[in-house]
């Protein structure tokens, strides 16, 4: 099983090298065109966005520390230098709270209360599972926010290899954003899983853009009055979305069972049922934004 999943992921690796490079090398020829080492200056520019937009997010992941479990059960089980250990690991680590001013008066004030009630277990398991349960609040939001801009970008943008690049950057923030706001990371052995699913979406959004575009909807949208190209747009973004979707509960499903929960099976079915829940409320709010957006559009090129 094991040599499976890394076969799995190295074709998986390449196959979306091979795309991302082969996509960067089209657009370069093009842009070399312009004007004198524009090329360069391209390659430059992508070099950069690689290192910020995918390669770091990665590295943050990576070396975050490592939660054995994130659950007020588990917590019950600790004795009370680790239960103390804990809670100055979650003081410390605190990036649900985007303002950097209220992050650090909230640092202050859990090491401050752990500080005090050394010892005192009940208290201190009391503070840890309030703190968890603000963390889980923020995850969900975390989920939803990027799983909408995927149904967005990729509704609007109508291009496979566009769409491949851009749930690559969406997905890999997203697993940087679950992290940070739980405070810690699933082990390294389910973190390989969890990008193993970033790149296999991607490239599954980039071969359904591309079979999308193939489908001739006229059939299906000469009764409805509603333009083909809306319909492809409106898929497009939902199984961006979903897959999104999929993959951030996928992340807090390991946040949440630990170093004890590398089960892909449980970890799959978690993540899917999830995202099924979700997904209707990402496509009402993303068609709202869709319309809007494409309206605007329309409206620009009319004129």
């Amino acid at each position: 099983m094991k040599k499976n999943l890394i076969l799995a992921l190295v074709v998986i690796l390449v196959l979306s090298g091979v795309l991302l490079l082969g996509n960067i090398i089209i657009i370069g020829e093009k842009v070399a065109t312009l004007f004198p080492y524009a090329d360069y200056v391209f390659y430059g520019i992508i070099v950069a966005l690689i290192f910020f937009f995918l390669i770091l997010p990665f590295l943050k992941v990576f070396f975050a520390p490592q939660m054995p479990a994130l659950n007020e059960e588990e917590v019950n089980q600790l004795s009370e230098k680790e239960i103390y250990n804990l809670g100055i690991t979650l003081a410390r680590n605190n990036y649900y709270i985007a303002n950097p001013e209220k992050r650090k008066e909230h640092t202050n004030e859990l090491k401050d209360f752990f500080d005090r009630h050394y010892g005192e277990k009940d208290a201190s398991i009391q503070q840890v599972a309030s703190e968890l349960e603000k963390r889980y609040h923020s995850l969900n939001e975390q989920i939803h926010t990027e799983a909408l801009t995927a149904f967005v970008i990729t509704g609007l943008s109508q291009n496979g290899k566009l769409d491949f690049i851009t749930l690559l950057i969406i997905n890999f923030r997203l697993v940087k954003k679950v992290v940070y706001a739980s405070g810690f990371r699933p082990t390294h052995k389910q973190l390989i899983w969890i990008y193993y699913n970033v790149l296999g979406s991607a490239l599954l959004t980039s071969l359904s853009d591309d079979m999308l575009e193939d489908i001739d909807l006229t059939p299906l949208t000469q009764n409805i009055k509603v333009p083909g190209f809306v319909i492809t747009s409106f898929f497009d973004g939902l199984i961006s979305a979903l897959l999104t979707l999929r993959i951030g509960y996928i992340t807090k499903y390991y946040i949440l069972k630990g170093s004890k929960g590398y089960n892909r099976t449980t970890a799959r079915r978690y993540g899917l049922k999830n995202a099924r829940k979700e997904i209707l409320s990402i496509a009402k709010q993303g068609k709202d934004i869709l319309k809007e957006k494409m309206t605007g559009l329309m409206v620009n090129t009319t004129e």
